[in-house]
């Protein structure tokens, strides 16, 4: 009986690699924007209460009557805890529905990504969110190139 070659076997091993690595190096990945939303979501949920953010966003929006820019100092402590540094500010709209209370992380090079709270039945539509997840009522996890 004759012996395959060992050029053949190395061609079959080389296929099964090729077979195994291709379909994995190919597959579609999900979009950066969704995953920074899911991603930010889940640490939210693991580190902060929503209805105590919700409280004190309203507190801010009941002092401000602008739209303006708030301390790092102001923001909750669960906030201040994550990573890279957060920067915050407050869009005041001609209605108690849109006014909101905005926490963002990002640059102008990754685009930004944060929060934005508002009363409930607040619905963010000046952050021009390429993807946005509902948490709860008026409270909103973004997005933002």
């Amino acid at each position: 009986m004759r012996t395959p070659s060992i050029w053949i076997v190395l061609a079959i091993a080389v296929v099964l690699v090729l077979c195994a690595i291709v379909p994995h190096r190919f597959r579609p990945r999900r979009p950066f924007s969704i995953a920074v939303t899911e991603n930010l979501l889940r640490e939210l949920r693991r580190t902060t209460d929503p209805v105590q953010l919700q409280e004190w966003a309203a507190s801010i929006l009941a002092r401000e009557k602008s739209t303006t820019n708030l301390a790092y100092g102001e923001l909750p402590k669960e906030l201040r805890a994550m990573q890279p540094a957060a920067s915050c500010c407050v869009l005041v709209g001609t209605a108690a529905t849109n006014s909101c209370v905005v926490v963002y992380w990002g640059s102008g090079l990754a685009g930004s990504w944060g929060l934005a709270i508002g009363q409930p039945g607040f619905v963010p539509s000046q952050l021009g969110a390429a993807h946005l997840i509902k948490w709860q009522d008026g409270l909103y996890v973004y997005y933002s190139r």
